[in-house]
Parts: C-alpha cells; sequence; structure tokens
C-alpha cells in the first residue's frame, strides 16, 4: 500500500465562531478494506447549531466507515453518508423551535493508498493538484447547477438567475438525500460523472486531493480579491505535505483578509500521495531565499536611544539620514514624514519608549496584553482591533493614519508603526529579537524598533531591498521606481 500524508486545519476567518469541522485519518474497516479518509463539512444555522450540525456529521460518517461490513466501496460511502444525514436530521427535530441546523459535506477516501472515492454535498469543494495544475473534481450543488442537470434551464439562462448560486443540498435538511459520487474532470453531466466517480479514480505520484469549505475560495469583501489562487494552492502542494501542506494554504489565506471584513471560515483537508520532488523542491525553494536575502540592499537606520531633543527636531521634518533609492522631490518627502513623526510624538509622548533597551516598564496608554496577541492597532486613541495573528493585510484608509503597538510580551516598552493614510502592510513574525514587516506599494511609515534589539525589519514588495532599522526610520514606498527612507 502506497504512503498517504494527511493534514487538516480550519480557521474562523473573520467571523466569531467557526462552523465548519474537519477530520482526517487512516484505518481498516471491519471489512477489510484499508482507507485513507478525509471530510470537511460547513455548518449552517443560528446559535450554535451550524457547528454542532457540522460535527455531528464528521463524527457519524467516519464511524459508520470504520464499522462497516461493506466491502463495496460505493455502497461503503452512500451509507456512510445517509447515515450523517440521518443523524444531523433527527438532531435537527429534537431541537424545540429550532433555526435551520444543516451541514454541507465533502467526503474523500482513498483505498490501498491507489484509488480515490469522493462524495459531496452541498458547495464546499474536493480539488486534485497534478503537475502543478490544480482542477476541481466535485460540482456545488447550487441552483444553477441544479437546473442545468434537471434539464429545466440552459446553462446561461442559469447562470443568470438571481438564485443561480443557491445552495441546494445539505445534511439535515431532509430524511431522504442523494449522494453525489461524481468526479467532474472530463464531463459536466451528473451522470456521466457518477459512472466515473464510482469506478474509482487511480491516483499517480505527486497527487495531491484537497477537500475544502467555500471559505478558501471566495474573495474578500472589501477588495474583491481571492484569499488564494489556484496557483498558489498547487505550488504549495508541489512543495509541501500533509499537516505543512494544510498549515501553509489557510496561512496564505488569512494574510490576505483585511481587518474587519467579515470573511467566512475556512478549512482544508489534503490527503496526499508520497512524491520525493517535494523534498527537492523544498530545498531548492530555501536556496533561492538565502540567495535572495545575501544580495539584497540592506539599508540600516540607526537612532539608538534617542533623546527627546533629537525626537523634537524630527518631529519639524530634521530627518538624519536620507537614503534614495532614485530621485524625488525631496521637499515634499520630508514634509511628508515630519507628519508621520509629528504624530509619533503626540502618540508616544515620552522619549524613553524608543530606547531599545529599558530597564523598566514605562508609562503607556496601551491596553493590557491579551491571550495569543502580537499588538494593537489604533486609529487616533481608539483600539480597532488585537492583532492574533502574524500576516494579516492591514489596509489603512486614506482618511486617517493609523498606529500599530507592538509588544508580543508585554513586556517594557512598545514597538510602534506610524502608519500614513492609504498605507498597506503587513505584519509578518514577531519574535523577542525583532519584528518584520512588508510594506505594499504607496505607503509610508514611520518605524520605532522599541525593545527589540534587532530592531524591525522592512520587505518592500516587488523590491529585492531590506531595511533593517534599530531605533527610528521613516519610510516613503510609493512604488517599486521610488523608495525613500
Amino acid at each position: 500500500m502506497a504512503e498517504i500524508f494527511l493534514g487538516s486545519d480550519s480557521n474562523p476567518g473573520g467571523r466569531k465562531y467557526n462552523e465548519d469541522r474537519t477530520a482526517v485519518d487512516h484505518f481498516t474497516t471491519r471489512a477489510g478494506l484499508r482507507l485513507d479518509v478525509a471530510v470537511v463539512c460547513d455548518g449552517v444555522g443560528g446559535e450554535e447549531h451550524g457547528e454542532r450540525a457540522a460535527q455531528l456529521a464528521v463524527d457519524t460518517v467516519l464511524h459508520q466507515l470504520r464499522l462497516s461490513q461493506e466491502a463495496e466501496i460505493t455502497r461503503l460511502i452512500t451509507t456512510a453518508v445517509r447515515a450523517a444525514n440521518a443523524a444531523v436530521f433527527a438532531e435537527a427535530e429534537r431541537l424545540q423551535g429550532r433555526q435551520t441546523m444543516a451541514c454541507t459535506m465533502v467526503l474523500a477516501l482513498i483505498v490501498d493508498g491507489k484509488v480515490l472515492h469522493v462524495a459531496n454535498v452541498g458547495d464546499s469543494r474536493i480539488y486534485l493538484s497534478r503537475g502543478g495544475a490544480l482542477q476541481q473534481l466535485t460540482r456545488d450543488h447550487t441552483f444553477a447547477n441544479v437546473m442545468v442537470w434537471l434539464g429545466k434551464l440552459t446553462p446561461e439562462a442559469a447562470a443568470s438567475n438571481p438564485d443561480a448560486d443557491k445552495v441546494m443540498r445539505a445534511l439535515g435538511v431532509n430524511a431522504a438525500l442523494q449522494v453525489d459520487q461524481g468526479v467532474y474532470l472530463s464531463t459536466t453531466d451528473y451522470g456521466e460523472a457518477n459512472v466515473e466517480g464510482r469506478a474509482g479514480f487511480p491516483l499517480q505520484v505527486g497527487d495531491s486531493i484537497l477537500l475544502c469549505s467555500d471559505g478558501l475560495v471566495k474573495h474578500a469583501p472589501s477588495t474583491g480579491q481571492p484569499l488564494i489562487t489556484a496557483g498558489e494552492i498547487a505550488r504549495t502542494l508541489r512543495t509541501y505535505e500533509g499537516q505543512p501542506a494544510a498549515q501553509a494554504l489557510i496561512s496564505t489565506a488569512l494574510g490576505r483578509i483585511p481587518i474587519g471584513d467579515p470573511v467566512d471560515n475556512i478549512t482544508v483537508a489534503v490527503l496526499q500521495t508520497a512524491d520525493p520532488a517535494r523534498a527537492v523542491l523544498r530545498r531548492g525553494q530555501q536556496a533561492v531565499q538565502q540567495r535572495r536575502q545575501s544580495s539584497r540592499m540592506v539599508l540600516v537606520a540607526l537612532a539608538v536611544a534617542l533623546p527627546l531633543g533629537a525626537l523634537l527636531l524630527l518631529s519639524v521634518g530634521a530627518f538624519a539620514g536620507f537614503f534614495a533609492i532614485t530621485r524625488r522631490n525631496a521637499n515634499a518627502t520630508t514634509t511628508q514624514m515630519a507628519r508621520l513623526t509629528e504624530l509619533a510624538l503626540v502618540q508616544t509622548q515620552t522619549a524613553e519608549a524608543w530606547t531599545p533597551t529599558p530597564t523598566r516598564p514605562l508609562p503607556t496608554t496601551v491596553p493590557t496584553l491579551v491571550p495569543g496577541e502580537i499588538a494593537k492597532l489604533f486609529a487616533g486613541p481608539h483600539l480597532l482591533a488585537v492583532l492574533l495573528d502574524d500576516n494579516r493585510l492591514l489596509q489603512v484608509p486614506a482618511s486617517e493614519p493609523w498606529f500599530i503597538a507592538v509588544n508580543h510580551r508585554s513586556v517594557g516598552a512598545n514597538a510602534n508603526l506610524h502608519l500614513a493614510g492609504g498605507s498597506q502592510l503587513q505584519l509578518q513574525s514577531v519574535t523577542d529579537a525583532r519584528f518584520q514587516v512588508r510594506l505594499l506599494e504607496g505607503s509610508q511609515v514611520f518605524v520605532q524598533s522599541g525593545p527589540y534589539p534587532n530592531g524591525a525589519e522592512i520587505e518592500f514588495a516587488g523590491l529585492t531591498v531590506l531595511t533593517t532599522a534599530r531605533g527610528c526610520l521613516g519610510t516613503e514606498y510609493a512604488g517599486p521606481a521610488t523608495l525613500t527612507a
């Protein structure tokens, strides 16, 4: 039996609660079938009903698969999924005055490490990554697709219908359930796809099977940008395997969520055949990163333990040390940097906060650290958000500047980032020694490295330039052609 690597991860995204559930496992059924299994369910319902439905469905389908004495794989799948539907439906009926309690499900089974079988109910998805390309194996059970399958609407009419994306099939809605075991690689016809899927889909060396809730493939509401592209998914699955692959996919998607966007829960599960090329690709990727790091122009700004007088000079635009990548209007840049510095002085109020090695906690208006925190985000005196992950994209509105207080240990002073309106930044990594940020085009930032001895590393999107700031640094990144520090 070929080795199969398993992994799964889930995150609430921009929501308060996570109604997704997932599981991966490998076992031998009572009928002697050796299975590698992955399942993802996306819950629907008020209060805790959605997550209860999803968890019940996951638990039931795995329990049924393990204990079944059915040796015919398609009947095994149908029976297990219908048992999960019956369990959710019965629980929904048991609740008095219930709201909707239901969930989607995608299920993937690999038999003897060689042949894939799938099942789908709803709009969660299963993808195949093969040879660097990503292809969807399942079809969403939306109004548009169902009407086309039934022959009631043409594809064009179905796509233009206001209910085109409405989910038409889910666990827990009806006592009866039709289980879609289709593989839709070469056809969009429901019957043909199910004939192919029930026969089993042979896997090749290096194949990756991705199961996901629809949150992974949605776009951020405020930007309209995808959280992760098909190319990024394929590259990740070619480079990582098992749990690291699942975590890398979630991490990439989370880094694209703007602050405050109500992005859906995001859940993934992966099943991957062994492939020696993944280790080679990982080593190659690491070597490329090391070469890029060594070839970068490193601009170091040292302003250690600046006294209050130096900060006051900064506030009127007397900036010490400008490094110009390309020629630009120096007077305009000085004025912009002075405004950022002036804001920094108002919000910070004490020069001691900028010393790199403070000897005692300093007075601050920043609220107390909460569990998992790496930074806090402010607009003026108002706390906007507590940043709990280290790769979120922050997009500053053009109308007002933002201020980030970085202190993941809540010891001594904070490091501070003052962002001008319209700036975009990712806080990529925070350790005891340093923190790393990535600036996007059109951004202006004033950095004070605070208690981090190795300072702040600033990467500029699209450039092989890394700036290290120990003390204070103001920089404007207008674009690849113009960078002023």
